[in-house]
């Protein structure tokens, strides 16, 4: 999730001061944290507060990645979200958890 973050967190601080920041970075969890398997601490914001248009929706991997597939919420939520994101992509290996809850566009 690092490296994606960043990608849009540098567009935004390239942006000329007197230009609205063309992306808000959120990550978004049904869990208030999520440890990775490095043990980085991320702090997410809730999933059931997001609402409105999605940009880009950015779905994660990783080893937990196998069981996400069998979370009913979370597979939902993101079957939701994709169908309203102008993008979906994945990180990792994320478009496992992507093509259990939608047919990934490419």
């Amino acid at each position: 999730m690092t490296g994606p973050a960043q990608v849009f967190a540098t567009a935004n601080d390239l942006t000329p001061p007197d230009r609205p920041k063309p992306y808000e970075i959120a990550v978004v969890s049904l869990d208030a944290e999520v440890v990775t398997s490095s043990g980085l601490t991320l702090k997410c914001d809730p999933a059931a507060g997001r609402a409105g248009a999605v940009g880009t929706l950015i779905v994660a991997g990783g080893y937990g990645v196998d069981g996400a597939r069998c979370d009913r919420a979370l597979i939902d939520w993101i079957r939701q979200r994709a169908s309203a994101a102008e993008r979906t992509a994945e990180a990792a290996n994320g478009t496992r958890s992507i093509s259990a809850a939608v047919a990934v566009r490419r």
